[in-house]
């Protein structure tokens, strides 16, 4: 596959070694199966935000496309741009302590009906998940491009 002009990576997916250029779209296509899957569970009366709920999201929005990465912790580290993120075996203690901290803000947001509730959910939370870059693949497309949507 050519390379465009300023494409410096590839990744191994369902449908192949793809550019980034190419995977965007899928990511984005993700990011709304694993949105459609946590407000499907909301109506239903079934949600918590649990770790194993977060998990089954990300597997959910982007098993298709990583059917081997999906819904699992990076188990390397990893770096993005300029940022280190924390070393892969401390992923999962911060992933426990995200979805605690996010349990007891959520009690005081909006409903997440209210156009609201995203704006005072992304402060904390994509920033959080970015930061320390706990999914494979990437979470920072799943938090810029909904604006959260794993949570």
């Amino acid at each position: 596959m050519k390379k465009k002009i300023g494409e410096t990576s590839f990744k191994e997916t369902a449908f192949g070694n793809i550019p980034r250029s190419k995977l965007i779209p899928l990511e984005i296509e993700g990011t709304k199966r694993a949105w459609d899957f946590v407000m499907g569970r909301l109506k239903a009366g079934k949600i918590s935000f649990s770790l194993g709920f977060i998990q089954q999201a990300h597997k959910i929005g982007f098993g298709w496309i990583f059917p081997e990465m999906a819904g699992k912790f990076r188990k390397i580290d990893v770096a993005v741009l300029n940022h280190i993120p924390p070393k892969f075996y401390l992923v999962g203690q911060l992933m426990v302590e995200f979805t605690q901290d996010l349990k007891t803000r959520l009690k005081y947001l909006p409903k997440i009906e209210n156009l609201k509730f995203i704006d005072e959910l992304t402060p904390c939370s994509p920033g959080r998940i970015i930061g320390f870059c706990g999914f494979t693949p990437s979470p920072i497309i799943m938090a810029e491009s909904a604006d959260c949507s794993i949570i």
